[in-house]
């Protein structure tokens, strides 16, 4: 190839060992979204959307335990999966969205919550939790986004300014009660968050940027 393209900053240098000295580091984004983000009348207090897997299941399961009910869209939810403008109004309309990884995961209870999870977990082939295109379609589609804290994520947004993390189900819990009883503090970083986003992270910005780096390899 005469440029590769990776969205993994650990894999430059794997890149690099193999031979290829194009490599261009670039990030997945969002299609851009014109949905309104201010003044909104929330439908939902905390959503979901996304495929289910045995530890997103375990996760908001567990939400329900601690008395925090999640609308959850996606393939293998009770509501199905949605159409794209369909994502931007539950987004928009909600006033957390969570970001639940799909990687695999250690936490020891909810290993032990089922023999299966225990299973999944040694045959899981993905190993890492990474940045992914839902990182920027939250906030770029109008919404507060509360995300599982992945490596690299801080590059792009300010933690805490922009978008907020937690590393477990316990900050989870402890940040979704706080962001529901704070709606200024809330409505501050979602706002901070897609005026960003929506200046920054759409694949327009991704292709452009990409693109001039092309050319400055090429123009050496």
């Amino acid at each position: 190839f005469d440029v590769c393209i990776t969205t993994d900053n650990f894999s430059v240098e794997k890149y690099r060992a193999i031979g290829q000295e194009n490599i261009i580091l670039s990030q997945w984004a969002s299609l851009p979204s014109k949905v309104e983000y201010e003044g909104v009348s929330y439908k939902y207090d905390i959503s979901f959307i996304g495929g289910s897997n045995y530890y997103r299941k375990w996760f908001v399961k567990e939400l329900k335990k601690r008395g925090l009910e999640v609308h959850c869209f996606g393939s293998g939810w009770e509501n199905g999966r949605v159409s794209y403008e369909e994502m931007e109004y539950i987004f928009s309309n909600s006033k957390v969205n969570l970001n639940i990884s799909n990687s695999i995961q250690y936490d020891a209870r909810y290993l032990f919550s089922n023999p299966m999870n225990i299973l999944h977990t040694l045959i899981n082939k993905k190993n890492c939790s990474q940045i992914k295109a839902r990182n920027f379609e939250i906030p770029v589609c109008g919404g507060f986004e509360l995300a599982e804290f992945v490596p690299e994520l801080g590059k792009y947004f300010k933690i805490d300014k922009d978008i907020v993390c937690y590393k477990d189900i316990d900050e989870a819990e402890l940040l979704i009660n706080y962001y529901l009883d704070n709606d200024f503090e809330r409505e501050s970083i979602k706002i901070s968050g897609v005026e960003k986003s929506r200046k920054r992270h759409t694949f327009y910005h991704r292709v452009i940027s990409f693109m001039e780096k092309i050319h400055e390899i090429y123009d050496r």
